[in-house]
């Protein structure tokens, strides 16, 4: 007896939360007994954010059945789909890891076509050392550096670059560091043309803690003071809400600290905020998931961002020697109700674990 999920035609990173994850938790919560399989047969593209998820989701089920269960792929002869997956190195993984059973006769045959230049699929294990994951993620933005020499006529990035590769980084060093993820990282760089415009699709999933026991951590040890989160039990997008502008608040005490030093280290200024404020000022999007919970960020919410932004800002200059105690909840009422009313619309219920980030910039676009 098997348990099916069908990816059919095209999927994107919308019908991967809204499809395929709720069937992942019927087959744990009802049919662990049955073999899981995953039909491609149908499958003709998948969005290059999903496509982390995917290796993810395989590793995080070999682990729950101590490597005694790994799912079943079953591929069409799809010359086209199979080529980009073999290309972008999805079966290499596989193999490696040995994530995945399926008819090795459906490879070959087919050309592999070069697109080298504007995509890369990265792999780090958990416990990678900081000089390996560097390595790794210097390879992948070297990937964008030379789309852009090539492309340098059309595509204008300015320095996204350097922002991108230091919270690639971060991320996945927060998932592979033993204290905080303790998991395997899988990415993503890709530029795709849609609708007549350029796209670079940036994904990093993991299968490890998930951000609300991080910060609550943190917290904990009043490492620093909550902004958005007011309880342990407070919902997951509180949390992520917390997480996204947790570089902007720790640089503002940071800085504070280190004035007097007279340099700020390298890697300071960068985070998941600096890159939220490019990309949505850019009217790009990002979606942050963790654990039970989706959020996704789109040009809609840079008003309220820019909003939360000024008040942690006037919170550092009413107090400017404080300490992080005074940098807490100071958010107002009316900035209360937009956060809360962007997030009825914007946030999903789906129980996937670790943590999850897929990023869209449109190019050419200039700040």
């Amino acid at each position: 007896m098997a348990f099916q999920i069908d990816f059919f035609d095209n999927i994107y990173i919308r019908n991967f939360y809204d499809e395929i994850i709720p069937k992942m938790n019927t087959y744990f919560r009802l049919h662990q007994d049955k073999e899981l399989v995953f039909n491609f047969s149908d499958l003709y593209f998948m969005s290059p954010n999903v496509i982390p998820n995917i290796l993810n989701i395989a590793d995080i089920y070999k682990k729950y059945f101590n490597n005694t269960k790994k799912i079943r792929l079953n591929l069409s002869w799809n010359p086209d789909f199979l080529s980009y997956l073999s290309t972008i190195n999805f079966f290499k993984y596989s193999h490696i890891l040995d994530l995945f059973d399926f008819n090795e006769e459906m490879l070959g045959g087919f050309e592999t076509y070069s697109i080298e230049k504007n995509c890369r699929l990265i792999f780090s294990e958990k416990d990678s050392t900081e000089d390996e994951i560097k390595h790794k993620v210097e390879s992948l933005m070297h990937t964008m550096i030379k789309f852009q020499e090539l492309e340098k006529d059309e595509i204008v990035i300015n320095n996204v670059n350097e922002i991108l590769g230091e919270t690639l980084f971060h991320l996945i060093h927060n998932a592979n560091e033993k204290d905080r993820g303790n998991s395997n990282a899988y990415g993503i760089f890709q530029i795709n043309n849609y609708s007549g415009k350029k796209y670079v699709y940036i994904s990093i999933s993991d299968g490890g803690i998930s951000i609300s026991p991080t910060i609550w951590n943190k917290l904990e040890k009043d490492e620093a003071y909550q902004f958005f989160v007011t309880k342990e039990q407070d919902p997951t997008y509180r949390y992520i809400l917390e997480a996204l502008f947790w570089r902007k608040r720790m640089n503002i005490i940071l800085q504070k600290n280190i004035e007097k030093q007279g340099y700020l280290p390298k890697g300071y200024k960068h985070g998941i905020y600096h890159v939220a404020n490019y990309v949505l000022k850019n009217k790009g999007r990002i979606g942050i998931h963790s654990n039970d919970t989706y959020f996704l960020f789109t040009e809609k919410f840079y008003e309220t961002f820019c909003h939360i932004t000024n008040n942690i800002n006037q919170e550092r200059d009413k107090n400017p020697e404080s300490d992080m105690k005074n940098i807490s909840n100071h958010i107002d009422m009316d900035l209360q109700a937009s956060i809360d009313n962007y997030t009825i619309q914007n946030t999903k219920t789906r129980k996937y674990r670790g943590v999850h980030i897929d990023i869209e910039i449109p190019l050419g676009e200039k700040e």
